[in-house]
């Protein structure tokens, strides 16, 4: 017989949306992520686990390293993931994985992309695409 977690999602941000003119996708995963704590009630002392989704955009080494650090998270467990689409999915299914493992006790999952405002993407050179 399989066992229920004993996990629930308790906080939920959002950052700004659209074109943000001077956003980077760390800067919208941050307002995101503090929106996320307020709601929930948290500090980020109350954080010990982190997941997130490096952006496409800004292809980030160790993303959720850097938005821990800049949150002021003091991290038990951290991880990038990259999984395309089902990577929020992904992310609720290894939060209660470490919870129930006991590697942390509070996990903040976390994704930012600026897509619409990010302007330093080369256009193509080739073919007939107009990005």
């Amino acid at each position: 017989m399989l066992r229920r977690p004993q996990v629930c999602v308790v906080g939920v941000g959002e950052s700004a949306l659209g074109l943000v003119p001077n956003s980077t996708s760390i800067s919208l995963t941050v307002q995101a992520a503090s929106c996320a704590l307020a709601d929930a009630g948290f500090t980020p002392r109350d954080i010990d686990g982190c997941l997130s989704k490096p952006p496409y955009q800004e292809p980030t080494f160790l993303f959720t390293d850097q938005l821990a650090a800049t949150l002021g998270l003091r991290l038990q467990y951290g991880h990038d993931l990259h999984a395309g689409g089902c990577t929020p999915i992904l992310a609720l299914a290894e939060a209660a994985r470490t919870i129930e493992a006991g590697l942390c006790h509070t996990v903040l999952i976390a994704f930012g992309e600026n897509r619409l405002s990010y302007n330093k993407a080369p256009r193509p050179t080739h073919g007939k695409l107009y990005w």
